[in-house]
């Protein structure tokens, strides 16, 4: 699932790859599909534990990336710690401030 600002909301299709325990840790490859006009965003996960406390407060940090219409890139991301369960990734324009549920 794709968290994102309106701007950007309907454009990225998420596609889930592989997710895999790499030393206790969960990794997750994935790949985003541009399904609108040319995109500059940012990207990020947030992770839960089993309990579904958050990890952290705020994302873990925010990636860059720029899609033309159609295109897609891979991306792979890292729990914070081994507690890490579940996740969601968030999208916002790019110099964006945060992104709407």
């Amino acid at each position: 699932m794709v968290e994102a600002e309106h701007d950007v909301s309907g454009q990225l299709e998420l596609s889930l790859l592989e997710v895999a325990l790499v030393d206790g840790v969960r990794e997750v490859e994935a790949r985003l599909t541009n399904r609108g006009a040319g995109l500059d965003f940012e990207w990020s996960a947030v992770w839960w534990d089993r309990a579904g406390a958050p990890l952290s407060v705020a994302p873990e940090r925010w990636r860059r990336r720029n899609l033309a219409a159609g295109d897609s890139a891979l991306i792979r991301f890292v729990a914070p710690a081994a507690a890490g369960e579940s996740w969601r990734l968030l999208a916002r324009t790019a110099g964006g401030t945060g992104a709407s549920r």
